[in-house]
């Protein structure tokens, strides 16, 4: 993996992750959705986080 293409992923990330953060009502229901986040990533379910960064 080039250098582009591992800082554009890691911006994707953040990018999921400040979205989520918005949402969150509070810090345990923002833990929660990065859990859940993380738990669709490493079971990969990549669908799921592609929707969840509108990348259809």
């Amino acid at each position: 993996m080039d250098k582009d293409s591992y800082l554009k992923g890691f911006e994707d990330c953040l990018d999921l992750i400040l979205i989520e953060l918005r949402k969150a009502k509070n810090l345990e229901d923002a833990k929660v959705r990065v859990e859940v986040i993380y738990t669709e990533l490493k079971e990969n379910k990549y669908e799921v986080i592609r929707k969840m960064l509108n990348l259809d």
